[in-house]
C-alpha cells in the first residue's frame, strides 16, 4: 500500500504483480480542527489496512522541515506521518518513505517545472492516465507513482496473504 498523506490524502495498492493498483483519495474534513482531521485520517488508514491487509507502506515523505514554511501544513503533515508509523506498528506493517521528488524523477525524468511549482501535479496525473489509470486527483496520482516505484524495485512477486489476484 502506498500513501501521500495530506489534506486530501492519495492512496495505492496492490501486489507488485499487478500492471495498475486500486487507488482513490481520502478527504479529511477541513473543518473541526486538527484532532478530527487526523481522527478522519486515522479512521482511513485502519479501514484500508483491514481490508487490504498490507505487509508494508510506503509513504511519501514530509518535505524536509527547514523547507516547511506553513506552520499548519508542517504539524499536518508530521501528525498524518505520525498515524501511519503508529498504526504500522500496532499491526507490524513494514513503513519505507520516499520522497516525491526521488520518485518523480525516476519516473518523469524531472521533478519540478521551473517558474510554476504545481505544474509537476499534471505531469502526475498524465503519467497515470497515460497507463490507463483514471485517478481522480494528483493526490491518488502521486500515490500511485509510489506504488509503480516501489514496483520497479521489488519486481513481481508471488501474492502474499492479503492480496488479491
Amino acid at each position: 500500500m502506498t500513501i501521500d498523506a495530506a489534506g486530501v490524502s492519495g492512496w495505492a495498492y496492490g501486489p507488485t504483480s499487478w500492471v495498475m493498483p486500486w487507488f482513490g483519495d481520502w478527504v479529511l474534513p477541513f473543518e473541526g480542527g486538527e484532532g478530527c482531521k487526523f481522527a478522519a485520517f486515522e479512521n482511513e488508514l485502519i479501514d484500508a489496512c483491514d481490508q487490504f491487509l498490507p505487509e508494508k507502506i510506503v509513504l511519501e515523505a514530509p518535505i524536509n522541515l527547514p523547507a516547511m514554511t506553513n506552520r499548519a501544513a508542517m504539524w499536518q503533515q508530521l501528525g498524518l506521518r505520525a498515524l501511519v508509523r503508529t498504526t504500522a506498528w500496532r499491526r507490524r506493517i513494514a513503513v519505507t518513505e520516499v520522497s516525491a521528488d526521488i520518485v518523480r524523477s525516476e519516473l518523469l525524468g524531472f521533478c519540478r517545472v521551473p517558474g510554476k511549482p504545481d505544474a509537476i501535479k499534471k505531469h502526475v496525473v498524465n503519467f497515470c492516465r497515460k497507463r490507463g489509470w483514471k485517478v481522480p486527483s494528483h493526490n491518488a496520482g502521486d500515490a500511485c507513482m509510489l506504488w509503480e516505484w516501489h514496483r520497479r524495485r521489488v519486481g513481481p512477486a508471488q501474492m502474499s496473504l492479503g492480496e488479491v489476484a
